[in-house]
């Protein structure tokens, strides 16, 4: 405690001269008009003998006080507490001489108090102990006794008579009347501080209510509660938390660092010091690490606050319903089993003895082992965290020590770091870390040992490398993989012979070679039990190979390689579970294969973009009664389009453009075609009119351009239909002005020879309206302002005439509008060059050349 120096006392001469002549204090012998010489004293008769009768009363009144100090000690501990010493009392008197009368022992504890006053833990508890209050008082007793009589006051002030309590006489009263006044003053501003702190805290809670309710985005909403969170987690886990830390702290710090080490908790804000700081100090539970039968449930606990504070638990969608007073298994997304009946459970390893594998004999890491077979409690089996907003890397207590997992799904969050090994997971059965920010290469010996894994899925990471052979050599149990969106490279590893793998997902990464013959069952006599097999979006090379032998094969995905040769026809027929077929985007040459047998499951087959040659098979109609989506666009096929193309019930889309395709588009070829959404035919060589395509009432996207039709556009009832491209063809006559397509969005029927006047009909949604290139006539229909979405007009190279209607201002949206080689003449109007302060950005018309046909003073380009 720091000791406030006390001032010498005075001479003995300014003593007798201060008690014999006057009730004013000496002053400084600089301040007098006369010499020191020149002052005289009273006359004392027999001044000596008087001297001394007044020492021994003065010493006499000082052994009083001194019992009386004794006596009172014991009411001061019990009768002073922490809430006396507030700041309202310790405030200057009216006359600014309070610290000339308060004792310093006050003094000390006050500036005690207002160091701590920086702190939250004074702020939300107050003075500790009272015994720093008593200990303060104690100094300055002892201090006070070495003093002669009238000396010690602070600032060099007297005492009087009445010791301790009378120092106080400025509150006025007896010495109990005095303490009650002092006692009464400091519980109303104790319930003062209560109410202007609740009244902060208010404020902060609604404020913070408000941004959160307010906010227009979820990710400012969770930036508030994350930066809230935080705080209260850092107000448990500060310095206030520390200094109310229980007897289990140092216990369980010692039992703790037998499974993270020493070095972790060196840091005390790592993960594993703040889940300390909760199982020692914040767990409603109290469990107690030297007791043997709750062991089990202090090591899950410990794992999972490890993993929240490492993955920022505050900033968790779920975070309320984790760290609570409720067993863990609880405790949201946690799944746990039974003890006595994960001792039931099967395999072809001892847990119970090789659980605790990593070079110690703790009886405390042991102890889950240990439980089984008790029949009591639980053990987590399970961790379901998908998409809960995790963050940061995982820890390894994860691994160490929740070693009976099932399940561990922490996909689709903001984990990033890499990859670690899961040997010691030996019960592990399903691993997803899928879509996270997870870098590096694949351990060769990541799970190495786990023969009870079944799903292995670290797709849409930022992973490199190779795939490593090693990785599967003693997962007998796998069935699905998944390592698709990451940056391997290298060849496709020979691991489907084991039997097991039913879905193998590596596409969107960087392989290269060939594809396995037993990827597809072609080797060896056993059936493949493989149900998907995705290789899109890589490297890969050569021929496919025959699919003599997976009768379970139901989705095939080898689109986009550099896959070359033909496509073997036994692919249809062996695999007669087929419902997804993509081998778009390779180098596939020679006829699409006839098939010879009926695939019933067939919902979509996509052989586009390669380089097939020949004409379409009747078959790919008649075999296929479930088929919904047809894709051979962007090949080379000739000949006409089969009629049995549309005889699937269940069609929805046939995509046919870029080919050399001939004939008409005969009414009977859409006859039972009711539920056609998708008819693309652009950039062939059809001919004929449209009339047969009027019976196709659902089409949504119509694509004709690009072909050689002929014949007027006939009256159209297509309620669904969003988009028809028509351009560059034979078409004549007018705009079918009894069209139903009032969701049209895209009409394009440029660059043919349309006449009359522009009708737009029932059209309101039109976003692009593509009319130039034609023989129209007439001028542009007022009507033209209703098109509120309208973003491109284009009407040039036709024989429109008339003025620029003003009209066109109200198209808010508009983006582009070409009026050239047309007849417009006169002004363009003021409201619609205010279009250019918007959206639009190119305007074309006729106000170019030395005799321009139309004023113009915002075109973009003129002709």
């Amino acid at each position: 405690m720091r000791k406030k120096s006390l001032k010498p006392p005075p001479p003995p001469s300014e003593v007798i001269a201060y008690t014999a002549s006057t009730s004013q204090p000496p002053h400084d012998t600089s301040e007098l008009d006369v010499a020191p010489s020149s002052l005289e004293l009273p006359p004392y008769p027999n001044a000596h003998v008087e001297q001394g009768q007044q020492q021994q009363h003065e010493h006499h009144e000082h052994q009083q006080r001194r019992s009386r100090r004794n006596r009172d000690r014991d009411d001061f501990r019990t009768s002073i507490t922490p809430n006396l010493l507030t700041t309202d009392l310790l405030v200057d008197s009216d006359d600014g001489s309070f610290w000339n009368l308060a004792p310093r022992w006050i003094e000390d504890v006050y500036r005690r108090t207002a160091r701590s006053v920086a702190d939250s833990s004074t702020l939300l508890f107050g003075v500790e102990d009272d015994r720093e209050v008593v200990c303060a008082r104690d100094e300055w007793m002892e201090e006070m006794e070495d003093l002669p009589p009238g000396h010690g006051a602070a600032d060099g002030a007297a005492l009087d008579d009445n010791g301790i309590l009378d120092e106080l006489s400025s509150f006025g009263g007896t010495e109990t009347g005095r303490l009650s006044q002092l006692t009464e003053r400091s519980v109303k501003s104790a319930v003062v501080r209560v109410v202007v702190l609740l009244a902060l805290v208010g404020t902060g809670i609604a404020l913070i209510v408000r941004l959160a309710t307010t906010t227009s985005t979820t990710s400012h909403y969770n930036r508030v509660r994350f930066k809230w969170s935080s705080w209260m987690d850092h107000v448990r886990d500060s310095r206030v938390f520390q200094k109310r830390r229980s007897r289990r702290y140092l216990p369980m710090k010692t039992r703790l660092m037998l499974i993270s080490g020493a070095e972790v908790f060196e840091d005390e804000m790592s993960p594993q010091h703040r889940a300390l700081l909760f199982l020692s100090d914040g767990d409603p539970l109290a469990l107690d690490p030297n007791d043997a039968t709750t062991s089990t449930q202090l090591i899950q606990r410990y794992a999972l606050a490890v993993l929240y504070y490492a993955t920022e638990g505050a900033a968790w969608n779920h975070r309320i319903y984790w760290l609570t007073g409720q067993h863990e298994c609880g405790w949201q997304f946690v799944v746990c089993s039974d003890i006595q009946e994960h001792a039931n459970l099967t395999g072809s390893k001892n847990v119970t003895t090789e659980a605790v594998a990593d070079g110690t004999d703790d009886v405390f890491l042991s102890a889950v082992d240990a439980d089984l077979g008790l029949g009591s409690g639980h053990i987590v089996t399970g961790l379901q965290l998908y998409g809960m907003n995790l963050r940061g890397t995982l820890p390894r207590e994860l691994f160490t020590t929740l070693k009976y997992l099932h399940v561990l799904d922490l996909g689709n969050n903001l984990l990033h770091g890499t990859l670690q090994n899961y040997q010691q997971l030996l019960y592990l059965r399903h691993l997803y870390l899928i879509s996270n920010n997870i870098t590096g290469t694949i351990p060769n010996a990541m799970v190495s040992g786990l023969i009870n894994l079944k799903t292995l899925a670290i797709g849409s990471n930022q992973l490199s490398g190779t795939i490593p052979v090693d990785l599967f050599h003693d997962l007998m149990s796998l069935e699905r993989l998944n390592l698709e969106g990451n940056r391997l490279t290298g060849s496709l590893p020979d691991i489907f012979e084991s039997g097991t793998l039913q879905d193998v997902r590596l596409g969107d990464n960087l392989l290269t070679g060939t594809i396995l013959p037993s990827l597809l069952g072609s080797v060896g006599t056993r059936p493949s039990p493989i149900t998907k097999c995705d290789l899109h979006g890589n490297l890969l090379t050569g021929k496919l190979p025959a699919v003599t032998n997976a009768p379970e094969l139901k989705f095939l995905y080898l689109n986009d390689n550099k896959l070359s040769g033909t496509i073997p026809g036994d692919i249809f027929c062996q695999g007669s579970n087929l419902a997804d077929i993509r081998l778009n985007n390779n180098s596939f040459s020679g006829e699409i294969p006839n098939i010879s047998c009926t695939m019933s499951e067939l919902q979509l087959l996509s052989l586009a973009s390669n380089a097939l040659t020949g004409s379409i098979p009747p078959s790919l109609g008649n075999l296929m009664p479930r088929v919904r989506e047809i894709h051979l666009f962007g090949n080379k096929l000739t000949s006409t389009i089969p009629e049995s193309l549309f005889q699937p019930p269940n069609l929805t889309a046939v995509l046919l453009g870029n080919n050399a395709l001939t004939g008409s588009l005969t009414a009977t070829m859409f006859s039972n075609a009711n539920r056609l959404e998708l008819f693309y035919a652009n950039a062939n060589m059809l001919s004929g009119n449209l009339g047969g395509i009027s019976t196709a009432k659902h089409l949504v996207k119509l694509r004709l351009e690009y072909n050689r039709l002929t014949g007027t556009i006939p009256p159209m009832d297509f309620p669904e239909l969003e988009l028809f491209y028509a351009y560059n063809n034979s078409l004549t006559g007018p705009l079918p002005a009894e069209s139903n397509w009032p969701n049209m969005r895209k009409l394009k029927l440029s660059n043919n020879s349309l006449t009359g006047e522009i009708s737009l009909g029932a059209s309101s949604n039109l976003e692009i309206l593509s009319l130039n290139g034609n023989s129209f006539t007439g001028s542009i229909p007022s009507e033209i302002g209703e098109l509120h979405d309208l973003k491109a007009l284009s009407l040039q190279r036709n024989r429109l005439f008339g003025t620029v209607p003003s009209e066109i201002h109200k198209l808010s949206l508009l983006e582009e509008l070409r009026l050239d080689s047309n007849g417009f003449s006169g002004v363009v109007p003021t409201e619609v060059c205010e279009l250019r302060k918007s959206f639009l950005g190119i305007f074309v018309s006729d106000c170019g050349g030395s005799w321009p046909k139309i004023t113009c003073s915002c075109c973009t380009e003129c002709f």
